[in-house]
């Protein structure tokens, strides 16, 4: 009986998430998230609340969770969030709960404020183009290139292989990722700088061919992090980082070279829906440029 007590518990029943095989799948800071959300929060709150096990008669309780995690003293949007990690538990478990936490007026506002000043602009990427990095320039100036070109994942590109580079045909084949091998291309620019870095660094083929082409992950976030503070495009807490330049890819695929959503989601290995719901950002000189275009001005 005891046994039994253990097996249906709040605490077993989240480790049995956090370490399912979709959960394991996840990237490191994510799965770091989710860990933190479930055990500091939602494990804290159901012992409060005399919760032994999740079910759906935690539908009863979502809106002392919320206040809870508001008691905390998180922003509205961190809410949302944790109210949406908790919910995986529950979906795993073959439960559910519906829940909407309407984030404050003026919190939202401050929210999208900084979300439109977040997103890097054409001139942006020509100043991160033609910065000289002081250590490794040709290297580093790649790994900045096929960020801005691609739209790859920062731990794709750093496992990018000399064997997976096809410079004739400036294509790099991604095999991994955290959705879909696929492979991705680069401008016409960029497959010169490649190959003559290439036969440079990687002239013994044969001995290089599995080497990999760039540093690893934290690596690579130095690198772009500092060209960024030194151009002045990133301050702090602003959430700007190599990562941004895959939501400008995506931006630009669409408003400006007027791509598909599903060509694109394709191209970045991801869902449409999550191209249109996260990656797309329609600023003002964009749609400045859309609507006089349309309106023949």
């Amino acid at each position: 009986m005891e046994k039994h007590k253990q097996i249906v518990s709040v605490e077993s029943q989240v480790d049995d998430y956090l370490n399912c095989q979709n959960s394991l799948a996840l990237a490191a800071t994510t799965r770091k998230l989710y860990r933190t959300v479930l055990l500091n929060h939602m494990v804290p709150f159901c012992r409060l609340k005399s919760i032994d096990r999740i079910d759906n008669g935690f539908q009863d309780h979502v809106d002392e969770y919320a206040a809870y995690l508001k008691s905390k003293g998180l922003s509205g949007l961190t809410i949302c969030q944790y109210l949406t990690v908790s919910k995986f538990v529950f979906t795993y478990h073959g439960f559910t709960y519906s829940f909407t936490y309407r984030i404050p007026r003026v919190e939202q506002q401050a929210q999208d404020r900084k979300n439109q000043a977040r997103w890097f602009t054409d001139d942006d990427i020509a100043r991160c183009k033609t910065y000289p990095f002081h250590f490794k320039h040709e290297r580093n100036h790649l790994i900045l290139r096929l960020l801005c070109e691609t739209g790859v994942r920062v731990n794709e590109l750093a496992h990018v292989r000399v064997c997976n580079v096809f410079p004739n045909f400036k294509a790099i084949k991604i095999e991994e990722s955290k959705t879909v091998p696929r492979d991705v291309t680069f401008s016409p620019t960029t497959q010169i700088l490649l190959k003559k870095y290439i036969e440079s660094d990687f002239n013994d083929h044969p001995a290089h061919s599995r080497a990999f082409l760039f540093p690893g992950k934290g690596q690579i976030y130095k690198i772009i992090i500092r060209m960024l503070k030194d151009l002045g495009l990133k301050q702090p807490k602003d959430g700007r980082g190599p990562h941004t330049f895959r939501h400008y890819v995506a931006t630009t695929l669409h408003y400006t070279r007027r791509l598909d959503v599903k060509l694109i989601a394709d191209f970045l290995g991801d869902k449409p829906d999550t191209i249109s719901s996260r990656y797309l950002h329609s600023d003002g000189e964009i749609l400045n440029d859309i609507i006089s275009k349309a309106s023949g001005w």
